[in-house]
C-alpha cells in the first residue's frame, strides 16, 4: 500500500513539474523607433529627434548615444531626464504597463564638425535588464557649408532675366 502512495505521489509531482515546464514564460516586450526630422545638416545646425516606445513594461530606461561633441537640448518627455548620463527613465509606481511613451530632443551639430555621416545608437532597458535596440532612423549626414557665391548679377542682368 505504501508503494502505491509513493508511486501515485511521484506521478503527481512529475505531472506538476512537467506542467511548470510546459507553461510559456511571460516575456516583457518593448519596441522603440527613432525619427530624425532633418537627416542632412551643416555644422552648427540642429534637428529634432523623437523616440517612440511601445511597451508592456512598468519601468523603462532609454539611453541615446549621440556623436561626441554634439549637444542635446530641449528634452521633452513625461519621464525623468538625467543630463549627466543622457538617460530617460519612465516609471509607473503602480506597476501598470506604460503603453506608448515618447521622448523628443534637439540635437545640434558642433561648429567645425567634419563632413561625414554620424550615427545615433539607442537602447531601451527594463527593470530586469532586458534590452531592446532603438530602430528607425540612425544616421545624420553633415555636409560642407555651401561657399558664398562668387558671381553676382548686375541689376541690368537681373532685369533681363526677370522680364525679358
Amino acid at each position: 500500500m505504501k508503494n502505491k502512495w509513493r508511486v501515485m505521489l511521484s506521478v503527481i509531482a512529475a505531472l506538476f513539474l512537467l506542467g511548470l515546464v510546459m507553461v510559456p514564460a511571460v516575456v516583457a516586450d518593448a519596441t522603440a523607433t527613432r525619427d530624425i526630422a532633418d537627416q542632412t545638416l551643416e555644422a552648427g545646425q540642429s534637428t529634432t529627434v523623437t523616440v517612440t516606445i511601445d511597451t508592456d513594461e512598468w519601468c523603462i530606461v532609454l539611453t541615446e548615444e549621440v556623436p561626441a561633441g554634439w549637444t542635446v537640448s530641449n528634452v521633452v518627455t513625461d519621464g525623468a531626464y538625467n543630463a549627466d548620463t543622457g538617460e530617460i527613465l519612465w516609471l509607473d509606481i503602480g506597476m501598470n504597463p506604460l503603453g506608448t511613451i515618447t521622448a523628443t530632443y534637439t540635437l545640434t551639430v558642433p561648429a567645425g564638425a567634419a563632413a561625414t555621416t554620424y550615427y545615433i545608437v539607442g537602447t531601451v532597458m527594463d527593470y530586469e535588464e532586458n534590452t531592446w535596440d532603438v530602430g528607425g532612423d540612425i544616421a545624420i549626414t553633415v555636409e560642407e557649408e555651401a561657399p558664398p557665391p562668387t558671381e553676382f548679377l548686375t541689376f541690368a542682368d537681373w532685369m533681363v532675366d526677370r522680364f525679358f
